[in-house]
């Protein structure tokens, strides 16, 4: 039997081995002769965007420069000398970097697309999809790139310099003082001489340690957990980066080298923004120790810096990404009517940004938010279209760019109509983020971290916010429906009765001005980028077809309408049904004196800063070595289902007055969340006295071998050296980095999908802690609550959902264990809440 099993794995490598080398040649093939035309098509495309358009803007910049109100004399006196060179700088990085990309996509897109083909399921796909992925599909990417380019050349760089030009003249006045001139010169020459060469010696001498410990990280994970050559199930371009490591490692230094250039140039605009020149040669030391750190950082270096880095602003500014603890309105306990305490299902948004593993909880991606943003507008343009509020004629005059008041109906008035709707629809919910079509909530935790969303998601939060603040009347709505769709033009308002009136109140106009300018405002800007109004474009169209095919007026062609991770557990495997128990409240459970029933600590909860007695339910301290301890005897045993332990620890939770917050979260059946097997894991979150207490162990059921025991020992000895890491000011990233080193150690994976969180009045929520190597950013707090739940593997780490929505296995239904403590940050380090 040993012989045949290692002639198995002789054929599984030598195969995998020949796959990952067929793929490499093939990708290689592709790029030859997709890479010429496709980047061909993306050079000679963007450089004749650049040079076609490049008089007309020099012309519009010129004149907005002269023309604008928000420059003092001798500040566009200053542009308009700096215009030649910042023009030729625009000319010469613009086509050599438009070269650099259409080389680089050409080549590697169809290279890396051969090994992206291993995602298939069949062996069948794989083949076709390897050498069919990355050709045609290569060539349409550079002619969209094309299109984006000349979009944002020809549509939103002049429209910026348009709202430049009229920007009215109560706007702040930019000025410069010409005693400063000299300073912000001289600072810019200090900041070459300085930043270039000391950037470039960081860079430099750290590479030889980025690239060895990245071939380290990477064949340890491509070897024993990810990569092609082990497990063919996994995507292989995980050995293609082994390959590719070194020409990364050398662009990370030659990146640098380029951007320290206009780092150190910037030292003259904080002289500007300043009005100090010593500030500016503070900026110039500082940047190079916050490079320094930041590297360090990444790299899993010493933490901190060897150099100085004096004060450069006159503000103190927060950066909110080192400590991410929020506080919600979810955070405050909400009582019903009958004085008891709703359970824990109710006191949390249906989306958080925690990946958690007993909720149907989202992590939103970005291409969720633009398919959703669309089809707001595409639903909402239907129904004015049905009404008559809209026309045929708006919608192509909109396509054609033409008559600025018809096509801002579309381009602005649309999209703000269908956005204040989401809003209302969101706020009328009780949701605390942002409603998506299907129900689904966005929210500051759960977004994606996209640049669109750092920059236009916080203003939508703030808008939703002031509209609830005030509390608008149905005609004050529906009045704010026409300022916002039809903005200036006063005769189509006048023309749309919806029983919407200006309100008398003075003070109530002008909030209501106020908001239809923040908002119309805020999609102006989103307007200006090229993937917005090429999506938006495709919205019209889909429109201007939905109105002919109601017409009777069928065009056939003529025009055509335009990954979410779900967090679950891992599973060895599943028995039972998914019969529900009742998710109604309790409400003996709310209204009984919990006085001293429970062990109690005195803690200051991340979500609450005044000090309170946190109940937590404990189970009796067990071993997870022996047979005596409390759910041993219970009903872990061979034979016994997951149902009957389900319904034993619901009992227990009940009879001691709390609430299993797991029951009825996010559609989850059950109290507790089971795994079974040779070894079982179970995970207990109770609700009492307005506190979650989350925690979980793996215990064995019957006579285990070894390996199991061992993987269920590493397992809870990861946990405790995580927990051992953790205080005050510490970076949440550590406790990834221990565990993954602990893992590593012991040849075991650490799957990735499934993080701790945040708890204390809110089931989930920030901070997230992710188990594995990271950089996430972010500090603990003193007085913060959360989980660590590491789960380890000995095998794959890819999660498989099954039908039912809820189990979850590892891809090669290999064993996995986890444990879990709820841990409070204290002055002397980090202390443990939950016992098990």
């Amino acid at each position: 039997m040993a012989v045949v099993n290692n002639l198995g794995s002789c054929l599984k490598i030598s195969y995998v081995i020949f796959a990952f080398c067929s793929a490499f040649f093939l990708g290689a093939l592709k790029g030859l002769i997709v890479g010429p035309i496709a980047g061909l098509t993306l050079i000679a495309g963007n450089v004749g965007v650049i040079l076609g358009l490049f008089p007309a803007h020099v012309t519009w910049t010129v004149y907005t420069v002269a023309k604008t109100n928000r420059f003092d004399i001798p500040l566009k006196l200053a542009i308009l000398v700096a215009l030649p060179a910042l023009f030729g700088i625009w000319l010469g990085l613009s086509i050599a970097i438009s070269v650099l990309v259409g080389v680089g996509y050409g080549f590697f897109t169809p290279w890396i697309s051969a090994f992206e083909a291993f995602r298939q399921d069949t062996e069948s796909n794989k083949f076709f999809h390897c050498l069919v992925d990355g050709t045609w599909g290569t060539i349409k990417g550079s002619c969209t790139v094309v299109t984006d380019f000349a979009d944002l050349c020809y549509h939103s760089y002049p429209l910026y310099l348009k709202e430049l030009r009229e920007s009215p003249a109560s706007d702040e006045l930019q000025t410069l003082r010409l005693i400063h001139v000299p300073g912000c010169i001289i600072v810019g020459i200090i900041g070459l001489v300085i930043d270039i060469p000391l950037f470039t010696a960081i860079a430099v001498v750290k590479s030889p340690y980025l690239l060895f410990k990245g071939w380290y990280r990477l064949a340890q994970d491509a070897i024993n957990r990810e990569g092609p050559f082990l497990e063919i199930a996994c995507i292989p371009v995980a050995g293609l980066t082994i390959l590719l490591w070194p020409i990364i490692v050398i662009g990370f230094v030659l990146t640098t080298i380029f951007a320290s250039i206009f780092v150190g140039l910037y030292g003259a605009v904080v002289v500007f923004q300043e009005r100090s020149f010593r500030r500016g040669v503070s900026y110039v030391i500082a940047v190079v120790g916050e490079f320094d750190e930041y590297t360090n950082d990444w790299l899993y270096l010493r933490e901190g810096t060897i150099f100085p880095k004096p004060r450069y602003r006159m503000t103190n500014r927060s950066f909110s990404s080192e400590v991410s603890v929020v506080v919600h309105p979810s955070a405050v306990s909400r009582v019903n009517s009958s004085g008891s305490v709703e359970p824990p299902a109710m006191l949390v948004p249906s989306l958080v940004r925690s990946v958690s593993v007993r909720g149907a909880i989202q992590e939103v991606r970005m291409v969720q938010i633009w398919e959703h943003m669309m089809g707001w507008f595409e639903m909402e343009g239907k129904e004015l279209l049905d009404q008559g509020v809209l026309t045929p004629a708006d919608l192509y005059e909109s396509l054609k760019g033409r008559h600025g008041n018809e096509s801002s109906i579309i381009s602005v008035g649309l999209p703000s109509y269908a956005l204040l709707h989401t809003l209302l629809r969101s706020i009328k919910a009780g949701a605390h983020g942002v409603l998506l079509l299907d129900g689904s909530e966005v929210t500051h935790l759960n977004r994606p971290q996209d640049k669109f969303l750092d920059w236009f998601f916080n203003p939508i939060m703030v808008l939703k916010d002031q509209i609830r603040v005030i509390k608008l009347g149905e005609s004050e709505v529906r009045y704010l429906e026409k300022v916002v769709l039809f903005g200036n033009h006063e005769q189509r308002m006048e023309a749309w009765d919806n029983s919407g009136n200006l309100p008398q109140e003075n003070l109530r106009a002008a909030q209501i001005q106020g908001i239809s300018r923040r908002m119309m405002g805020m999609v102006r800007s989103v307007s200006k980028l090229p993937t917005y109004r090429r999506r938006f474009r495709q919205v019209v169209k889909a429109l201007i077809t939905y109105w002919l095919e109601k017409q009777g007026l069928n065009r056939t062609g003529s025009m055509s309408s335009g990954d979410f991770i779900e967090e679950r557990r891992i599973y060895s495997s599943f028995h039972g049904n998914n019969s529900m128990r009742s998710t109604q409240p309790l409400p003996h459970l709310f209204r009984i004196d919990l006085g001293s029933s429970l062990f109690s600590y005195s803690v200051n909860n991340n979500n609450n800063n005044n000090n309170k007695k946190i109940k937590t339910f404990e189970f009796p301290d067990c071993d997870i070595d022996s047979n005596d301890d409390f759910l041993q005897e219970e009903g872990i045993q061979p034979g016994v289902t997951t149902d009957e332990i389900d319904e034993a620890v619901h009992s227990m939770i009940i009879e001691n007055g709390a609430y299993p917050s797991p029951l009825g979260y996010g559609g989850f059946p059950k109290s507790v969340c089971t795994s079974d097997g040779d070894i079982i894991n179970i995970d207990v979150t109770v609700y009492l006295n307005g506190y979650n207490g989350d925690t979980s162990a793996t215990f064995f059921c019957g006579d285990v071998d070894e390996k199991a025991k061992k993987l269920v020992q590493v397992t809870k000895e990861s946990l405790d050296k995580a927990i051992s890491i953790c205080g005050a000011g510490v970076k949440y990233k550590k406790i990834g980095k221990t565990i993954h080193d602990h893992a590593d150690k012991h040849k075991y994976g650490v799957v990735r999908q499934f993080v701790g969180h945040g708890i204390g009045r809110v089931f989930h929520s920030d901070p997230v802690v992710l188990h594995f190597r990271n950089n996430e950013a972010g500090r603990m707090v003193l007085n913060q609550t959360f989980t660590i739940e590491p789960m380890l593997t000995v095998g794959s780490i890819k999660p498989v959902m099954w039908d039912d929505d809820w189990t979850v296995i590892t891809e090669d239904a290999s064993l996995s264990a986890q444990f879990e403590h709820t841990i409070l940050i204290t002055k002397h380090g980090a202390e443990i809440l939950t016992n098990c």
